[in-house]
């Protein structure tokens, strides 16, 4: 399940669920920022309880490591012993899921790419400078969009900016400051 904290920061929580429809809704009883489910299954009917909470564990340790999204599981799913060749087939199961759900625009279970970005004539850029301050540049990227080294942001907001977008904003300029 997908949402939103109170901070605007992406949470996940991964789970797994025999009878899924009670179980979502029990979790949107629980809490008030779950916005999307994406539910994995088998088309097959191939996946047995062992299975399903080894991808489980994968699932939640590859949203940890990624660290796009506050993951919301209070605890570690446990990782159940299975055939190497159970392991295989869902690695390639992980590996099309994974897939999918980055279709769907959440790119949850990979890491943000260390890219160095260098300004070049070549590259359309966006620019803004302002009175108020700022003076910045910065590019699309395949991962969503770099701000460029040496940008500076406004030194204050407009009374007409939205209270989400001043945290969002003051998130980013405390997560900058302390790089």
């Amino acid at each position: 399940m997908f949402g939103k904290d109170t901070e605007n920061n992406d949470t996940v929580y991964v789970g797994e669920a025999e009878k899924m429809f009670l179980r979502l809704k029990q979790h949107l009883k629980d809490s008030e920022y779950w916005n999307d489910c994406i539910a994995v299954i088998s088309k097959d009917n191939l996946l047995n309880k062992a299975h399903v909470k080894y991808l489980e564990n994968k699932f939640y340790l590859l949203a940890q490591s990624a660290g796009r999204s506050i993951v919301m599981n209070s605890t570690v799913p446990t990782c159940p012993s299975i055939s190497e060749y159970d392991e295989a087939m869902l690695q390639e199961f992980i590996s099309n899921a994974k897939l999918l759900v980055n279709t769907l625009g959440y790119k949850v279970f990979d890491t943000i790419k260390e890219n160095t970005v260098r300004y070049n004539n070549k590259l359309p850029y966006f620019f803004i400078k302002s009175v108020g301050g700022a003076d910045a540049r910065g590019l699309i990227v395949p991962d969503g969009f770099a701000v460029l080294a040496g940008s500076k942001v406004a030194s204050s907001t407009v009374p007409s900016m939205s209270e989400s977008l001043i945290v969002l904003r003051n998130s980013l300029i405390e997560k900058r400051n302390y790089r």
